[in-house]
């Protein structure tokens, strides 16, 4: 993670923090605590214009496969206008993660 990187997720559970998904290192994991009054996110700014090639989220391996399902992602211009939305993402944990570290 770079210095120009600032991710940020929804209520930051201990061990959990945004900055862990950036670092290269597959063992460590982030999720949200958020509940029905507050969305789940996860975000990244990285401070200047990037081009992004691809996105890649990974199963934290383990345990709780099923959490990564119903997820949009979505990539928005510097002025917060949306350039790019995914469809829905694994609805319902449609691909059946298990906790295996599944890309």
């Amino acid at each position: 993670m770079s210095a120009s990187q600032n991710p940020t997720n929804a209520s930051p559970p201990g061990g959990g923090f945004a900055g862990n998904a950036l670092d290269g290192n597959l063992g460590n994991f982030t999720h949200t605590t958020a509940d029905e009054t507050l969305d789940h996110t996860w975000q990244v700014d990285f401070g200047e214009l990037m081009l992004i090639e691809n996105v890649s989220l990974f199963n934290r391996s383990g345990c709780c496969g099923e959490r990564l399902r119903d997820i949009t992602i979505s990539v928005l211009d510097g002025a917060g206008g949306s350039v790019f939305s995914s469809a829905l993402l694994n609805p319902g944990n449609s691909l059946l993660f298990n906790g295996i570290n599944q890309p």
